[in-house]
């Protein structure tokens, strides 16, 4: 591990942790949490920001990024308020387990949802939406395991590996990448 002036720069600025590492090919790699310190936005600095503002004067082809969160939500037309961590919904269901994986949580499917989107907004797990009826695929998340049934169905089906959260209830058990 190589520790350098700039990588404590970055650290105390904009990032909760910063290491460097030389690996046996002699390449040097800049492992960041980029989180800037006391915001609680995961994906405060996306790609862009990276390439554009902190690495000044390398390509950008040689940066790569990877990110380990969910997507920031969209939500249109809801103004933005503060959210409370991703919890059990405050009304147990009886239906299959749903398992938020980058939430850490795993709840049964309330039958009284119409959608895995109104389960994920019960427990404040951030998603993307926009139609709520399977029209624009804003909501397409990937479905790690299990099986959904649509209703309304889509207008075009998901992506292979995909679920389209506004018009999916499961049919068994899921683990979706949220």
């Amino acid at each position: 591990m190589v520790t350098s002036a700039f990588g404590a720069r970055l650290a105390t600025s904009i990032a909760t942790s910063c290491t460097v590492y030389r690996s046996s090919d002699n390449h040097l790699w800049l492992a960041i949490n980029i989180n800037p310190v006391g915001s609680s936005d995961p994906g405060y600095m996306h790609d862009v920001d990276v390439r554009n503002n902190i690495f000044c004067g390398l390509a950008g082809s040689h940066i790569h990024t990877e990110q380990f969160t969910s997507l920031a939500a969209i939500t249109p037309g809801v103004v933005a308020t503060a959210r409370p961590a991703p919890h059990a919904p405050v009304k147990p269901g009886n239906g299959p387990l749903v398992t938020f994986a980058r939430a850490g949580l795993t709840a049964a499917f309330d039958e009284a949802c119409a959608s895995l989107l109104e389960m994920a907004e019960a427990c404040d797990v951030p998603t993307r939406w926009s139609c709520r009826t399977g029209v624009c695929h804003t909501c397409a998340t990937p479905l790690l395991s299990g099986a959904v049934d649509y209703s309304p169905p889509p207008l075009f089906e998901p992506d292979p590996g995909e679920v389209l959260l506004c018009c999916a209830q499961p049919r068994v058990d899921v683990v979706l990448d949220l």
